[in-house]
């Protein structure tokens, strides 16, 4: 859920993120399809990073990659830059929720992974549900650019639990 979070909360942030650095609405916007071409080009190469290492890598990896995408955007000097973290993150986010969904799937048997996925995914789907809500306080709260330190924090809630984690392989 922490994870998905960071997708949504970047929604009704797209305002202040084209205030903040002098780009139109149209322009904020693309903020969510760097996520999302970012999600969508790493998925084959990450399912063989899966195959041949296994999935804590690349939950590791990814959860890694995403606490450095959102310092880069908090850091950000321009919005080119802030445009590549959020590739980079949709890329991280994409990695770890394959190599999760991947580990669950290994981990239970066969007549409970239908129900396992869907939990799995519903999970997921709350975080992009309340995403939005909690990125709109936020963002009112503490500002936009303080919005990828959420990203970052809630990333490295993720890390720790993947590094320390014993059940994936």
């Amino acid at each position: 859920m922490l994870m998905s979070l960071g997708q949504g909360m970047i929604i009704p942030a797209l305002p202040a993120l084209g205030t903040e650095f002098g780009v139109s609405g149209a322009v904020a916007v693309q903020a969510i399809t760097a996520q999302l071409v970012g999600r969508m080009v790493i998925l084959m190469p990450a399912g063989g990073v899966i195959d041949r290492w296994g999935t804590k890598l690349p939950m590791v990896a990814g959860a890694a990659l995403a606490v450095l995408s959102g310092l880069a955007a908090f850091f950000a000097p321009n919005f080119s830059v802030v445009l590549i973290a959020q590739f980079t993150w949709g890329m991280a986010a994409s990695v770890w929720m394959l190599g999760r969904e991947i580990a669950a799937f290994d981990m239970v048997s066969a007549d409970q992974r239908g129900r396992q996925m869907s939990a799995l995914m519903g999970i997921g789907s709350t975080g992009m549900a309340f995403g939005p809500a909690i990125g709109g306080v936020l963002t009112d709260v503490i500002g936009v650019r303080a919005l990828f330190l959420v990203y970052a924090g809630t990333s490295s809630v993720v890390l720790a639990i993947s590094t320390v984690s014993r059940n994936v392989v």
